[in-house]
């Protein structure tokens, strides 16, 4: 029985990568505290240390025997980098080029923006600025109607426009 395999679309693709990107970023903001913690515990590192002083600070047993077994090479010279760099740079160029480049949502928060403006727009084209109601045509409204609205608090709320206060 074969199992079925998982399409890989370019879109999942794009998006691992970014994600990818964000745990080198990562990688690189705990590499600076663990450069920061170097450089207080052995003074003497530069200002900038690269992965290899760092190593040798916490770990150096480990340093020296991976420094034995790869003395010549690309590791050397790798490991002369800082730790920001090695994580850093390419944490941000993969978030950099595999964003989300969705343009269709701003393009609706623009037309949400300008929504009311449009609006705003077309009555006056309409002439629906000047009301289309009879204004403050009270005579209109019925009391006994179930849906008006009684409102008996009117002396009582009246106060707070009183003048002679």
């Amino acid at each position: 029985m074969t199992q079925p395999s998982l399409p890989i679309t370019i879109h999942s693709m794009r998006h691992g990568l970014f994600t990818f990107g964000k745990a080198l970023l990562v990688l690189a903001f705990i590499a600076t505290i663990s450069e920061l913690s170097a450089r207080m515990m052995t003074p003497g590192i530069s200002g900038l240390p690269s992965t290899a002083e760092v190593w040798n600070v916490f770990a150096p047993s480990s340093y020296q025997a991976f420094i034995a077994h790869h003395s010549s090479g690309f590791w050397p010279k790798f490991l002369s980098l800082p730790t920001v760099a090695i994580f850093g740079i390419p944490g941000l160029l993969l978030i950099i080029v595999f964003r989300d480049k969705d343009n269709d949502t701003d393009s609706e928060l623009e037309a949400s923006l300008f929504l009311f403006d449009e609006l705003a727009k077309r009555a006056k084209e309409e002439d629906l600025t000047n009301g289309t109601f009879e204004e403050n045509n009270l005579d209109s409204l019925n009391p006994d109607d179930p849906h008006a609205v009684k409102n008996n608090d009117s002396p009582n709320r009246d106060f707070l426009l009183d003048q002679n206060r």
